[in-house]
């Protein structure tokens, strides 16, 4: 009986335990586990940092892109609408940065910064002027989803034009002291921020020396990124678009007003300005994002078109529509 037994916990062993009968010990075993984890968690780590820089990367992005549209905006339209201090110092509202400038829902980044901007102008003798240069500070809150290695990180990307927020001088100083700001000196009151973009160019005040002219506006539809023929336009996702195309003379900039409308009334307009080259220029409009994702059935795109020349000299604008359909 002794003997059976003997046996039957040798068989046991060889089903359940091979390894062990094969040359190889528990140490190896783990050990091979081991590095099989190491490898693993270096891979899961690698794979964050990939991430995590995407993700920084793309919020340095969209920083860039609103400081140069902010400054295009200002190039094409003057500065009319800010109110200016007496440091000649205006902070552009979050409804203007939002509907006619950005054309946004929201100014917040992805990182959930909140965007305040500032426009310094060098002068604000407004008579005898002829080369202004302005300074734009686009100022953001440490935000809910970012800390101040992240801040390093995105100045970092954003190179030059980034920069970190100093409490103890209250002022911006720019990355590898590039260019710094005292926000008294612009006469801002604010601690929270956590860093900002910097830019500073200049405006040259034009003689009038002939008018613009437009000469036609045509809209082209395209379906899934093909040109369409139908009538009304099917809108199913942002890959239907419509070509604003305009032609025309000694053009340097154009206004866009686009609305869209239907028989209920329901209607939503965004303003774009852009710079043109002289004899036109033309820009993809996405109809998908100007209405809310549940909206359905007919509506009509309302597209005004207004050219100016290099001096900022309105010249005359065409009306343009066009049927669509949101499914």
């Amino acid at each position: 009986m002794q003997c059976q037994k003997k046996t039957l916990v040798i068989n046991v062993k060889k089903i359940f335990f091979p390894s062990l009968t094969s040359g190889v010990s528990i140490l190896e075993i783990s050990v091979c586990m081991l590095i099989g984890a190491i490898i693993f968690i270096m891979a899961m780590t690698f794979y964050n940092q990939r991430l995590e820089y995407k993700v920084l990367l793309t919020s340095a992005e969209q920083i860039t892109y609103d400081i140069n549209e902010i400054k295009n905006y200002i190039k094409i339209n003057g500065d009319d609408d800010l109110s200016f201090n007496e440091k000649c110092v205006a902070e552009i509202s979050e409804s203007q940065l939002r509907s006619k400038i950005l054309n946004l829902e929201s100014t917040d980044t992805i990182l959930g910064q909140v965007m305040n901007v500032y426009v310094k102008k060098s002068s604000c003798d407004e008579e005898t002027v002829k080369t202004r240069k302005y300074e734009v500070l686009l100022a953001l809150t440490s935000g809910k989803n970012i800390n101040k290695s992240d801040i390093g990180k995105i100045t970092k990307i954003l190179g030059y034009v980034g920069g970190s927020f100093d409490k103890g001088s209250k002022g911006f100083s720019g990355w590898r002291k590039s260019w710094y700001i005292n926000l008294a000196d612009w006469g801002i009151v604010n601690d929270h921020f956590g860093m900002a973009a910097y830019a500073s160019f200049f405006k040259k005040s034009y003689p009038y020396f002939g008018k613009a002219e437009l000469y036609n506006v045509e809209l082209q539809p395209f379906n899934s990124g093909i040109i369409s023929h139908d009538q009304p336009l099917i809108i199913t996702s942002k890959e239907d678009k419509v070509n604003v195309i305009w032609r025309g003379a000694q053009i340097h900039s154009v206004l866009l007003n686009i609305t869209v409308v239907n028989e209920e009334g329901d209607n939503h307009t965004i303003e774009m300005n852009l710079l043109s080259r002289p004899y036109g220029g033309g820009v993809f409009i996405t109809p998908y994002n100007l209405l809310p994702k549940n909206a359905v059935g007919n509506y009509k795109i309302l597209i005004h078109v207004t050219v100016s020349g290099l001096n900022g000299v309105i010249a005359n604008s065409i009306k343009k529509s066009l049927n669509i359909k949101y499914e």
